[in-house]
């Protein structure tokens, strides 16, 4: 190619990817604002599932974001230590909770959404 096309290959590489890091940051926002609002990502909503505290109370959002996800996102990114870390969190599946490690270090775990709604979201009977 000449010098030209690369520009222009540059500027279309450019817009395609300003274009999808708005949509990860669209996804992301509002993850986090169900997460606030319910303990639900996107799809965890799909599934009916939702997060709390192990004694069955709101987990807040600090707590999902600083304690359950940061930390492991950060492991899941090291080279050679992510394979181990992955293996430790889904071997956690087996145990007697199935609590995977973000759960036990957060002391949050996945419930049912339907039989414990969010407090705000519950409907009298």
């Amino acid at each position: 190619p000449t010098f030209g096309d690369f520009d222009i290959w540059v500027r279309e590489c450019a817009v395609y990817y300003g274009i999808y890091l708005l949509l990860m940051l669209g996804l992301g926002g509002i993850n986090l604002y169900l997460l606030h609002r319910s303990g639900q990502t996107i799809f965890k909503r799909l599934l009916k599932i939702r997060i709390v505290r192990s004694d069955g109370s709101e987990a807040s959002l600090n707590r999902l974001v600083w304690v359950r996800w940061l930390p492991f996102y950060l492991c899941m990114i090291l080279p050679c230590l992510n394979i181990v870390f992955f293996l430790c969190d889904a071997l956690c599946i087996y145990r007697d909770d199935q609590r995977c490690l973000p759960d036990l270090l957060a002391d949050t775990a996945v419930v049912d959404a339907t039989a414990h709604p969010p407090p705000h979201l519950a409907v009298a009977a």
